[in-house]
């Protein structure tokens, strides 16, 4: 692992714990008591469950949170080269009764969010939040493309984490995380800069968005109550959410205000908002509420 200094502060973290599902060894971590419901929270690519640490201690009053750590991230087994997205959410779907016995409310971002949106159409959860999420790419050439682009991110890897994750933050997507103050961004550069390089290039290599069968079609047979997240600076994940809310059957569309693509750490208020409005979703009817278009007001 690569020399990284902890942030001047650290949240609470809860003692990890491990288990075997699906094929994968998963380090996970859960906030709360067992009373409330369970929430299960997916990260982004490059992290790993701790990222959701400073939220999950403002929802431990009402949820029983649970983070897992990706296949290929922090403490979980890295996925083999025969695996995809789909694989990785029957693995997943595996672990739940696992972990909690009771199905989960999930929260996912990124490529958090793809898998979790691959997991509701595997086994529907009660609810669902999914940030800076989309449903793939439709067209084979624009796969192949990615594809090629995910291979060269990993050679990149070859030269350190801190050079790559130096690029990886030159993406347009990115540059409103980087005008965040730095002690904002401390903890999760904390946690990514300890990953194992390995472990994300078999990440970026199975589960990447270039090997990814296209959603699309599969989404009106949805009918779970969903809100769709995405930072109203990232145009491009704006564009996609707004068409993924449009295409489910009970669902909002929440803009993060001044956030880009990276809502959880620029603007968790706004993850905190999606569960509030989708407990009004659920609570209106759930598959029987007609889709909202547009944004909540």
């Amino acid at each position: 692992m690569p020399d990284v200094a902890p942030p001047p502060w650290m949240p609470a973290l809860p003692p990890p714990f491990e288990v075997a599902a699906g094929g994968l060894r998963w380090r996970a971590r859960a906030w709360g008591r067992f009373e409330t419901p369970p929430l299960l929270m997916l990260h982004g690519f490059g992290a790993d469950g701790r990222a959701w640490a400073p939220l999950a201690e403002r929802l431990a009053d009402r949820w029983r949170v649970i983070a897992v750590d990706l296949p290929g991230h922090g403490g979980t087994t890295a996925p083999g080269p025969t695996w995809d997205l789909a694989r990785a959410a029957s693995a997943l779907a595996s672990l739940l009764p696992v972990l909690d016995g009771r199905p989960p409310v999930v929260v996912g971002y990124s490529l958090g969010g793809r898998l979790a949106l691959q997991l509701a159409l595997l086994a529907p959860p009660p609810g669902l939040v999914l940030v800076g999420a989309s449903a793939g790419l439709r067209e084979a050439a624009a796969r192949a493309e990615r594809l090629s682009a995910d291979q060269r991110w990993i050679s990149r890897l070859a030269d350190g984490l801190p050079a790559f994750w130096a690029a990886w933050d030159e993406q347009p997507v990115f540059a409103t995380r980087l005008r965040q103050p730095s002690f904002e961004r401390a903890f999760p550069d904390f946690v990514r800069g300890g990953q194992d390089p390995a472990g994300l290039a078999a990440a970026m290599s199975s589960l990447g968005l270039g090997r990814m069968a296209p959603l699309h079609e599969r989404l009106p047979g949805l009918a779970t109550p969903t809100v769709v997240v995405a930072g109203e600076r990232d145009e491009k994940f704006t564009a996609l959410g707004r068409d993924l809310a449009a295409a489910l059957r009970v669902s909002t569309f929440l803009p993060a205000p001044g956030a880009g693509h990276d809502v959880p750490t620029e603007s968790p208020d706004t993850v905190v908002r999606a569960l509030e409005l989708l407990a009004a979703l659920r609570a209106e009817g759930g598959a029987s509420s007609p889709t909202t278009k547009g944004d909540p007001r």
